[in-house]
């Protein structure tokens, strides 16, 4: 369709997309996979562009269950990016966010385990 495009390549597809085409924002995904039968993804990286919630990137590995999605400044509370993996959730703070504007705690990863936190400070 119109502003979009997507290039096949041997273990591998592009998506291309123009801003505001796509209502999430995503202007570009890749996904790659394990031959090129093309059955089973082994890695999907999307990049967002314009997002309210500062949104950039997601890295997606299915195979060993984990993501990982990167924020631009400005978002609220500092947040830069969150890997998740299994049961284990691990948020990632940018330190100049966290040492003003109302937010002075230093606060720079927070790692939850199960209903478990483990905050490590500046």
């Amino acid at each position: 369709p119109a502003g979009s495009k997507t290039i096949q390549y041997l273990t591998s597809t592009l998506e291309l997309f123009s801003p505001g085409i796509k209502d999430d924002g995503m202007v570009k995904r890749l996904t790659v996979y394990t031959n090129s039968k093309k059955e089973v993804e082994t890695k999907i990286e999307e990049v967002y562009k314009n997002r309210e919630d500062r949104l950039q990137r997601r890295v997606l590995l299915p195979l060993i269950d984990r993501s990982v999605e990167t924020f631009g400044k400005g978002r609220r509370k500092g947040l830069k990016m969150v890997v998740e993996e299994d049961d284990r959730r691990e948020f990632h703070f940018y330190p100049s966010a966290r040492q003003s504007g109302g937010h002075l705690d230093g606060l720079i990863r927070r790692i939850e385990l199960t209903n478990k936190k483990n905050d490590a400070l500046l």
